[in-house]
């Protein structure tokens, strides 16, 4: 194996489903419609929150796959996760000795939010997920998004679970998922 091999397979979660589902997560969250039309901040911050909220969206599919599989891919995808914010950390060049410091506050971050969109998503309160992804997704915007941005990412964020619900159970244990763009949303004509 080579040096770069080696180093790669530290970040990787073993398994090659969850490699699937963690890249699709990634290039889900790379797609320009996110910082263009839904005013996401193309910064680090950003990119980070909107791979929690996708992370967030994957994660709570798999765990209403049946049985235990879905669970433990769960449990898999979110150590892939957390080696993610390792890899992403030294690359912005957070010193081996801050490392495990940045890593916990990022995942701290992660389960947060998470809490936020779950307790959004079950309250019967109007309003409530676009609260959610104010409060996280747009925290760091310089100005403030308006209530139209707001609206269809959350109205993104609802279609998007249905879209991953209507989804095969045996297929998303293969690694094989395909995400929902946005459409018609944010600011954008």
């Amino acid at each position: 194996m080579s040096l770069l091999g080696f180093i790669s397979s530290l970040f990787s979660s073993g398994n090659p489903d969850v490699e699937k589902l963690f890249s699709a997560v990634l290039n889900h969250t790379r797609e320009p419609i996110f910082y263009q039309d839904l005013e996401v901040p193309d910064s680090f911050d950003g990119r980070f929150d909107l791979l929690c909220l996708n992370s967030y969206l994957m994660i709570n599919r798999l765990n209403k796959v049946d049985g235990l599989k879905g669970r433990k891919m769960a449990q898999t995808f979110i150590e892939r996760l957390h080696a993610e914010f390792e890899r992403a950390s030294r690359n912005i060049g957070i010193s081996d000795v801050s490392i495990g410091k940045q890593v916990r506050k990022m995942t701290q971050a992660y389960y947060g939010r998470a809490q936020a969109y779950d307790t959004a998503l079950k309250s019967e309160v109007t309003g409530g997920l676009e609260e959610a992804l104010s409060r996280n997704v747009y925290a760091k915007c310089e100005d403030p998004v308006s209530s139209n941005t707001l609206t269809g990412m959350a109205s993104h964020v609802q279609q998007s679970i249905s879209y991953l619900d209507q989804q095969v159970d045996e297929s998303i244990l293969k690694g094989e998922v395909e995400f929902l763009l946005p459409v018609n949303v944010g600011n954008k004509p």
